[in-house]
C-alpha cells in the first residue's frame, strides 16, 4: 500500500462522515517520523530507539472558527544498542 502523503480533515458541523484532503498542503514527511523528530528534539527521549505507527491523524472541525486534531498512534520505546 502507498504512503498517503495528503492531509486529511472533516467539517463536523456540516457533514460529518466526509473526509476532505487539503489540495496544496502535503506532509514534508512521513507523519510518524516527524513526531519520532519532535520526540527527539525535545531531549526527553535518549539512549533509546522509536517505533512509531500512525494509525490515524485528522483536523476535525467542529465549528468553521474552531479545530481540533485527532491523533492515533502506538510507540515502541525499546535501549539503543
Amino acid at each position: 500500500m502507498a504512503v498517503d502523503d495528503r492531509i486529511r480533515y472533516r467539517l463536523l458541523y456540516a457533514s460529518p462522515t466526509r473526509v476532505g484532503f487539503y489540495t496544496l498542503d502535503l506532509w514534508v514527511a512521513p507523519p510518524p517520523e516527524l513526531f519520532e523528530q519532535l520526540l527527539i528534539s525535545s531531549g526527553k527521549i535518549q539512549n533509546y530507539s522509536l517505533i512509531i505507527l500512525l494509525h490515524d491523524f485528522e483536523q476535525q472541525f467542529d465549528a468553521p472558527d474552531r479545530a481540533r486534531v485527532v491523533l492515533r498512534f502506538s510507540v515502541k520505546l525499546m535501549p539503543a544498542q
